[in-house]
Order: C-alpha cells, then structure tokens, then sequence
C-alpha cells in the first residue's frame, strides 16, 4: 500500500453526521457501501483522500468493535472520532469542542490489581487548526438564529481529559461519581476510550474529539435533538473536513504505508 491509496477511518455518533459525510462524497466522488454483520461501511475519498466512515453504535464493546473492523478490514491506517459528549469539567459549557489529551475508562475498576488508566492522544496541530475553524467559520456553518434559538454562547476548543463508560450520564449524582473517579475530566461519553484502546493494540494513530451536548445532569438542553441535528452534526462535519482539507496529506505521509505504522509510532499528527 502507497501513500496515495492509505485510507483514513473517520467514526461519527449520529445519523445526520454520517449522511453529512456522505453527501460530500456524492458530490466528489464515487463511493460504495460495504456491510460486515450489522454495520455499514461507506467507502470513499474527501478532498481526494481515500476514507472509510462508520457510525459507531453506543457503547465500549460497540465502538471497539467498530474501530477494530476499520483497521483490519479496510486498512485504516489511522482513526478519527467525532462525536457527542456530557459536560463535567467547570465552565465546560455545551457547544464548547474538546480534543482528548487523555482517555480514561471511568468505570473500570479491577482494584487493587490495575488503576483506572489514562490513554494518550496526540493533538497539538489538530487543536491549532480546530481554534481557527472555530474562530472564523463557526458562523457560517451554524446559523445565528439557530444560535440564539439555543441560547448558545460562541464555543470555546479545548483539550484534556475525556471519561468514557458504558452508561448515558444524566443525573447529578452519576456526573459526581464520574468526577470523583475522574476529577480533571471535561467530559463523558460512551466510546472514546475503547477505541483509544484498540488503536494502542493496533498501532494505529487515533484522534478523539467531542462536542458538547449536554450538561451531564439530567437537566439537558432545551432541545436536544435540534442541537444534535443542526449543531453537532454541523460542527462534527465541519471537524473532519478541516482535519482532512487543511492537513489530511500530512497525516498520510506521517503514517506512511501500513508495513511501517509499527516504526512510526501511535502520533497521529
């Protein structure tokens, strides 16, 4: 495999996300549909990189089982993941945009053999590029009255820890739990850490990004699903499109061929 047919893997959460991704290969170039079990697997190139995108099910063993079939079965050569989250940090607020520096199972606990553990993921040059998405295209991909129907204030990108566990966080008292396991998380989510987890295996290079969606709290927002379907899915496409757009050729020259992913390390960038 060259670098010019390396494919990259991109995951997604949501229906809308997919169908984003997938219109853009309509409109680029052909693409086919593979179906492996219950999963689909569109097969296809942006901004004239060759891709694989999948939407993960919720869910540890789902998105690993995910991940997995992505790099064995088609190659990937490395992972990017885009998806919804919980706040838990402080002043983490929803629409803010959060580049995993780390990824922990917040409810792995095999005391007193293993601690619960911390997985790195490289991020510096997608957190530059995301901030100038952010800051000079925000508007113009999310609408100002869908803005303000919201109530949402510009979204800020950060990057640190982000918790992952097999449960959908929506009361006061699971979001404690989830920071006293994991006190510097800025949010949860349902998969990030597994697929972490499979690329380290796999020596695959990963990228975890999530959007905010809610308050973890049980609060929520005022309207979840027009969030998720005209904010998330928006920001989730307008993610790849700048990763892929600004410096897709860079990930694949650093990754190089899939015979040399074990001597280039776990970077993705």
């Amino acid at each position: 495999m060259t670098e010019t047919d390396t494919r990259i893997a991109i995951m997604v959460a949501i229906t809308r996300e997919y169908e984003l991704l997938k219109k853009a290969m309509d409109e680029s170039d052909s693409h086919s549909v593979v179906k492996i079990g219950h999963r689909d697997f569109l097969l296809g190139k942006l901004h004239g990189i060759n891709v694989v995108v999948a939407m993960s099910n919720p869910g540890k063993v789902a998105a690993a089982v995910t991940a997995t079939l992505m790099v064995k079965c088609f190659s990937a050569a490395a992972v990017i993941f885009v998806g919804i989250a919980g706040a838990t940090g402080a002043g983490v607020r929803v629409g803010d945009v959060i580049v995993a520096k780390g990824l922990v199972q917040h409810d792995l606990d095999v005391r007193p053999f293993y601690k619960i553990t911390e997985l790195p993921s490289p991020h510096r040059k997608t957190h530059l590029h995301l901030k100038t998405f952010i800051d000079e295209k925000y508007h113009s991909v999310i609408s100002d009255k869908l803005i303000e129907d919201l109530g949402l204030a510009d979204p800020v990108l950060r990057e640190g820890t982000i918790a992952t566990g097999d449960q959908f966080i929506s009361s006061d008292d699971m979001k404690k739990k989830v920071i006293k396991n994991v006190p510097d998380a800025l949010c949860v989510e349902m998969e990030g850490a597994s697929v972490a987890q499979v690329c380290v295996e796999l020596e695959t290079p990963y990228c975890v990004i999530r959007i905010v969606s809610d308050s973890s709290d049980g609060s929520g927002h005022a309207d979840f699903e027009k969030f998720a379907s005209g904010v998330a899915s928006e920001l989730t496409y307008g993610v790849v499109d700048i990763m892929l757009g600004e410096f897709g050729e860079e990930i694949i020259k650093s990754v190089g061929s899939v015979k040399k992913r074990a001597a280039v390390g776990k970077e993705l960038l």
